[in-house]
């Protein structure tokens, strides 16, 4: 007989800049002590990819890691519209009204 699997209970807890990185082995171990086992996390391709093919991963690799380490799985959402500078030039913004930004 094969096992159900669990069923996914947790929040969406990684948004980049919140919360502050010292916060965060002790939310793990609050989440997993609370019976959370999944964390849903924001990958913002902005905050990714910072030039063409220049790629930080650093504190996606660290949340993962504290997934494994307290029993959590990861869901990742990909957030791609939040496209980096790079792509789209502040040039190419402009208002209804023509207004570009400075």
């Amino acid at each position: 007989m094969s096992e159900v699997p669990a069923f996914p209970y947790g929040a969406v807890y990684f948004r980049k800049s919140n919360p502050p990185r010292e916060d965060w082995p002790r939310d793990y171990q609050t989440a997993a002590e609370d019976g959370l086992n999944t964390f849903r996390h924001w990958f913002l391709w902005s905050a990714i990819e910072t030039a063409p093919g220049v790629y930080d991963w650093e504190e996606y690799d660290r949340q993962l890691d504290l997934a494994a380490q307290n029993g959590l799985t990861t869901v990742i959402a990909e957030f791609i519209t939040a496209a980096p500078e790079w792509v789209a030039p502040r040039s190419t913004v402009e208002w209804r009204s023509g207004r570009r930004p400075d």
